[in-house]
């Protein structure tokens, strides 16, 4: 029996990328469990098994390195071309799967930690922006109840969404208009 496990994507910042930067440092990987069972039967019926060995491939987690000036926090300074507060929600990327869109996004990619949804009137689909406290992210869905300053955070832990909450964030708008 093998079980996948997905790989999460990271984002490090890193004195060695210019300004404004984004640089993709490695590739995610998939890591998986592989368990090979003993199986015991009697009259063609499996009457038992039991876990003779397992085997884990830990995933390989996918890594952006971001340019130090110009993205500290609001504690600092932040080269963005707006900065916006808006309130945020989180989310986590498999709700909704079973609907017609198949865990899509409007703008077509999956669901994932770092893909916000927004109202595109607002900050149009496929901007990156920079959200303190989550990190970058791209606009890439939209959402009936995200209208004006809103934001919808994509999590992959269910804790951390209840955690989360609803409360407001500086979004710094990168490129787009």
């Amino acid at each position: 029996m093998v079980r996948e496990l997905p790989f999460e994507t990271r984002y490090e910042v890193s004195r060695d990328i210019g300004r404004g930067r984004v640089v993709k440092s490695t590739e995610g990987k998939k890591g998986k469990i592989v368990t090979i069972f003993e199986t015991k039967s009697k009259n063609n019926r499996v009457i038992g098994r039991r876990v003779v060995s397992q085997e884990k491939i830990d995933p390989v987690h996918e890594t952006y390195r971001i340019g130090r000036e110009g993205f500290t926090t609001s504690r600092g300074s932040f080269t963005g071309r707006k900065i916006l507060t808006m309130t945020a929600t989180a989310y986590h990327p498999m709700d909704g799967i079973g609907s017609k869109y198949g865990g899509k996004t409007a703008s077509g990619i999956m669901a994932k930690y770092g893909v916000v949804a927004v109202d595109p009137r607002v900050i149009p689909l496929r901007t990156w922006v920079y959200v303190e406290g989550y990190g970058l992210a791209i606009a890439a869905d939209t959402g009936s109840a995200i209208k004006g300053n809103k934001i919808d955070l994509c999590m992959t832990d269910k804790k951390a969404i209840y955690k989360f909450g609803r409360r407001k964030v500086r979004v710094h708008v990168l490129n787009g208009r």
